[in-house]
């Protein structure tokens, strides 16, 4: 209770600290190791110092805060208890909380951020594998994007016109058009990537297959896109063993479905929504891709370079039995103002199975100051 009281003497100092949001950053769980979930959150909370976008706890008083309440925050499971204590007990705008599982090599590490007001659903959840403190710091740095264009609360937001907002920016966007692919989107080859009727009679989609051998598909794939063989060509897919799981595409590489380039805008935030049928497990669930990217001409090449790059999580409640719609927004150029292209990457792999996907949307959300 005590130190309960000294966090309430501080929220004054910290309300009136401008217009930056009051963040908490609570010990990450780590039940084999409870001092190792505390040390990635001291290191968390040290960096969000150094980038001075947040008003912060002193990280040694908040864990203390933390025990004198016998609260145990977890990843997944308490949201809105969670909520209620960095709302009620600490006063803060934002908390951020996470879970640490350490590996032969390295670390894997989930990272959640959550408004205490309003619905009890984080906007950040993130997770990656790091080799050590040094790693999760440039960790860090990927999703800080996602961290700060969330803050709309704290930004004054200019609308875009209703027309905007309802245009899908996406040509093609649920595959309906094509010949031997669906046009505008990377070449489906017939073997890894699949273009057909939906059974259910709701138009076409596209489906990817991982569970084919890694060398069958990957020449498979380039000898289509170098126009060398149609879908239609395609040969009958290598299966893999239990011997042989590893060694198959979704093992590897996966298999990416991307959209054509379209203009970027300055500081526009883009809402991406899509439908997906498909399985995932663990550390492992198919994403789906918003990249942005600059010119890159000279006397070698005048390929596109990626600047940016963030993900929509694809974790899906019926496991593949049905289709489920899935959406979050990326501002690409908040924090880069080279970006001047993105695109939808659709990205399936592990576990080995088939992914479906259809009506995918990106539209302008709103201009941010």
């Amino acid at each position: 209770m005590r130190l309960l009281l000294v966090l309430a003497t501080l929220l004054p100092a910290l309300v009136n600290a401008g217009q930056k949001p009051i963040l908490a950053v609570l010990d990450f769980e780590c039940t084999a190791e409870p001092e190792l979930g505390a040390r990635f959150a001291a290191r968390l909370n040290k960096r969000l110092l150094q980038a001075n976008k947040h008003v912060l706890f002193d990280h040694y008083d908040l864990s203390m805060a933390v025990k004198d309440a016998g609260f145990k925050p977890k990843l997944k499971g308490n949201e809105k208890a969670i909520q209620t204590f960095a709302h009620d007990t600490l006063g803060a705008n934002l908390v951020m909380w996470g879970k640490v599982v350490r590996k032969d090599k390295g670390f894997h590490v989930a990272v959640r951020c959550m408004k205490t007001e309003g619905e009890p659903k984080p906007y950040l959840d993130v997770e990656s594998d790091v080799a050590n403190f040094a790693f999760f710091t440039q960790f860090y740095k990927k999703f800080e994007p996602i961290l700060l264009e969330q803050r709309t609360t704290l930004r004054k937001l200019h609308p875009v016109s209703k027309e905007a907002k309802a245009r899908n920016l996406l040509a093609n966007p649920s595959f309906e058009k094509g010949t031997w692919y669906p046009a505008h989107w990377t070449k489906t080859d017939g073997l890894t990537s699949h273009w057909f009727q939906r059974k259910d009679g709701k138009g076409k989609c596209v489906m990817c297959d991982t569970d084919v051998d890694r060398k069958q598909g990957i020449d498979w794939m380039e000898k289509v896109r170098a126009g060398k063989a149609t879908a239609k060509d395609a040969p009958k897919p290598i299966r893999s063993t239990p011997k042989t799981i590893y060694n198959t595409v979704g093992g590897w590489e996966g298999v990416q479905i991307y959209s054509d380039l379209i203009p970027a805008k300055p500081n526009m935030r883009y809402r991406l929504t899509l439908d997906i049928k498909a399985k995932w497990g663990g550390i492992f669930f198919p994403k789906a891709f918003v990249k942005g990217y600059a010119d890159q001409a000279d006397e070698f090449t005048d390929q596109k370079r990626e600047l940016y790059r963030a993900y929509l999580a694809l974790r899906t409640k019926t496991q593949g039995k049905e289709w489920e719609t899935f959406s979050r927004t990326f501002n690409p150029t908040l924090n880069n103002s080279k970006v001047k292209y993105i695109r939808v990457m659709l990205y399936s792999y592990w576990p080995l199975g088939k992914y479906y996907w259809d009506n995918i949307v990106l539209t302008e959300e709103a201009i941010e100051d």
